[in-house]
C-alpha cells in the first residue's frame, strides 16, 4: 500500500514535470524573441539625434493547441485572420504584430467577454526612424523579428544588439539636403534626385539623400528600382569631372591658371569629334577654359598629360577604388578596362568613366586639402592620411572654382559665402547612343572658399524642359541654381558660418 501511494505521487511529480516542459516549450519562441529585441541599442547622428529606436508595442499570438473552437471562430470573425491555415497542434503563431493602444483594450476585453483561450496579447518590440523616409537611405530598415535588413540595421546588426551606433550624419543638414532634392524632384518632373554633403576638414559625411525614397516601415519599397540610393550607382557625371581635370593639369604641371591654352576648332580623336556648347572658339587662358567649360580645351590637355599620369592622378584622388561607406557595403566605380586615347579625352570631361557621387565628392574633397582622405559615415578610428596634392595646386583649385561661381554662373553667388564651384550636363547613354533629350544635370561646390567647410553635390536626372522657370537651355545652371543657393544659406544659417566678403 506505502509502495502504492509513493509510486502514485512520483507519476503525479513526473506528469507537473512534463507539464511544465510542454509549456516552456510552447512559449520558446516568444520568449526568443523577446529576449533577444529588448536590448537593441538607437542609431544616432553627429550630435546625439535619435534616427532609429526600439519601442514597445503590443501584439496578438495564439496556441493553437490550448484553443477551442471559439477562439478559431474569433480569429476569422473579430481578428480577420484566416485559421484554416493554423496548424492545430502548434504551439506558438503570430496573429498582428503592433497593435494600438485602442485596439489593445478592445481585443482584451472581446477575448474576456466571449470566453476565448489560447489567444494572447504580449509586449512586443517595434523599430522606430523618427525621420522616416528622409533617413531611409542611411538608417535601412529591420524585419519585424528586428533583424537589420538594409542600411545601417544590416551593417551593424550584431553590434546594435550591445551598443548604440553613432553616424556623421547630421539630421540638421540631412533634413535641407532631402528637402531641396525632393523639390528639385517634383519641380522639375525628374526621373530621381540625389545629393551629398561632407565635412571637408574631416571627411565626414553630413548628409546624403536621394528621392524617390523608400519607406523605412514598408521593407517592400526598398526592392523599387526608382527608391534606389542613386548615390551609389556610377554614373557619366560630365563638366564637373573638369574640376578634377584641371587639378591634374596643374599637379603635373603641364598649366599655371594663365598659360595660353587651345580651344578653337573641333578635337578629333579616332572618329570623334569633339565640339564646345556654345563654345568661344578661341584661345584663352586655362582659368578662362575650366570657366567657359571647354570640352576641346580641356581634351587637349589631358592628352598632353598622357594615359599613364591620368591613371595615377585617378587613383590618387580615389576615383578607381571601392568605398566601403558602411561595414560590407560598398559604392563601386566603374573604370575603363583600356585606357586609350579616346578614353583618356572623353574621362577629363565626365565621360566613359562611371564615378557614384561619393567618388566625385571624395576626390574633390582631396583636391581641396591635399591629403589622401577618405569619405567616413561612422564614427571610427582617424585614419592617417598622406599628403598627395601640392599646395599651389590646392590655392590656385580655389580660385578657379570661385571664378567660376562670380563670372559665369552668378545665379548661383551669394555675397558673404564664397561659394565656389561647377555645374555639369551629361547626356546620357541608352544602348550604346547618347540622347540629346534625356540628360542628368549636377552641381558641385564648396563654401566658403577661403577655407572650405563644406563640400556639396547635388544631381537630378531628366528634368524637364517646360518646367523652367529661368534661361531657355536644359542645363544645370537654369535647374539647380536656386536651389543650391537655399542648401547653402541655411546650412550658413545653423552652422553660424561668419560672412566673408571678397
Amino acid at each position: 500500500m506505502k509502495s502504492k501511494i509513493v509510486f502514485i505521487f512520483l507519476s503525479i511529480l513526473y506528469s507537473i514535470f512534463l507539464f511544465r516542459i510542454i509549456s516552456i516549450q510552447k512559449y520558446d519562441k516568444y520568449n526568443a524573441f523577446k529576449n533577444k529585441v529588448e536590448i537593441r541599442k538607437e542609431i544616432l547622428d553627429s550630435k546625439g539625434e535619435i534616427l532609429a529606436f526600439t519601442a514597445e508595442t503590443n501584439s496578438i499570438y495564439c496556441i493553437p493547441n490550448q484553443m477551442n473552437q471559439i477562439g478559431f471562430n474569433f480569429l476569422e470573425k473579430n481578428l480577420q485572420f484566416n485559421a484554416k491555415n493554423i496548424n492545430k497542434n502548434g504551439s506558438f503563431v503570430w496573429i498582428k504584430r503592433h497593435i494600438s493602444e485602442d485596439e489593445n483594450v478592445k481585443i482584451k476585453n472581446d477575448i474576456k467577454k466571449n470566453k476565448v483561450k489560447g489567444i494572447l496579447i504580449a509586449k512586443d518590440y517595434k523599430r522606430i526612424y523618427p525621420y522616416s523616409s528622409s533617413t531611409s537611405h542611411i538608417t535601412g530598415y529591420c524585419d519585424q523579428n528586428l533583424n537589420g535588413k538594409s542600411g545601417s540595421e544590416l551593417a551593424f546588426n550584431e553590434k546594435l544588439n550591445k551598443d548604440k551606433v553613432h553616424l556623421t550624419i547630421d539630421i540638421r543638414i540631412q533634413s535641407i539636403l532631402f528637402s531641396i532634392i525632393k523639390d528639385i524632384f517634383e519641380e522639375f518632373e525628374s526621373e530621381d534626385s540625389s545629393g551629398i554633403i561632407i565635412d571637408v576638414e574631416s571627411g565626414e559625411v553630413r548628409a546624403m539623400a536621394s528621392y524617390p525614397s523608400p519607406d523605412p516601415y514598408m521593407p517592400y519599397s526598398y526592392l523599387r528600382k526608382e527608391n534606389k540610393n542613386h548615390n551609389l550607382s556610377a554614373i557619366e557625371a560630365g563638366s564637373i569631372l573638369k574640376l578634377h581635370n584641371a587639378a591634374m593639369c596643374l599637379e603635373n604641371q603641364i598649366v599655371n591658371l594663365d598659360s595660353i591654352v587651345d580651344a578653337t576648332g573641333t578635337l578629333q580623336v579616332g572618329k570623334f569629334e569633339v565640339q564646345d556648347f556654345m563654345g568661344q572658339d578661341r584661345k584663352m587662358t586655362f582659368l578662362e577654359s575650366v570657366r567657359f567649360s571647354s570640352n576641346i580645351a580641356t581634351g587637349r590637355l589631358a592628352l598632353e598629360v598622357g594615359a599613364e599620369k591620368q591613371k595615377q592622378f585617378f587613383q590618387k584622388i580615389g576615383f578607381l577604388d571601392p568605398i566601403e561607406w558602411i561595414p560590407n557595403q560598398f559604392a563601386r566605380p566603374l573604370a575603363p578596362k583600356k585606357w586609350r586615347k579616346s578614353t583618356i579625352v572623353t574621362a577629363s570631361y565626365g565621360y566613359g568613366i562611371g564615378l557614384t557621387s561619393m567618388h566625385i565628392a571624395q576626390g574633390l574633397m582631396r583636391i581641396l586639402t591635399g591629403k589622401s582622405k577618405k569619405l567616413s559615415f561612422y564614427s571610427s578610428e582617424p585614419v592617417k592620411s598622406n599628403k598627395i596634392i601640392s599646395k599651389h595646386t590646392i590655392e590656385s583649385m580655389k580660385i578657379i572654382m570661385r571664378t567660376i561661381i562670380k563670372s559665369s554662373y552668378r545665379s548661383i553667388n551669394i555675397n558673404g559665402y564664397e561659394i565656389g564651384g561647377k555645374t555639369g550636363t551629361a547626356n546620357m547613354c541608352e544602348n550604346g547612343k547618347y540622347i540629346e533629350e534625356r540628360n542628368r544635370v549636377s552641381y558641385l561646390g564648396a563654401f566658403p572658399m577661403q577655407k572650405p567647410k563644406y563640400i556639396f553635390l547635388i544631381q537630378t536626372t531628366n528634368p524637364k524642359k517646360h518646367k523652367l522657370k529661368r534661361g531657355k537651355y536644359l542645363v544645370a545652371s537654369n535647374v539647380l541654381a536656386e536651389k543650391v543657393k537655399i542648401a547653402v544659406q541655411e546650412i550658413a544659417s545653423i552652422e553660424n558660418v561668419e560672412p566673408i566678403y571678397d
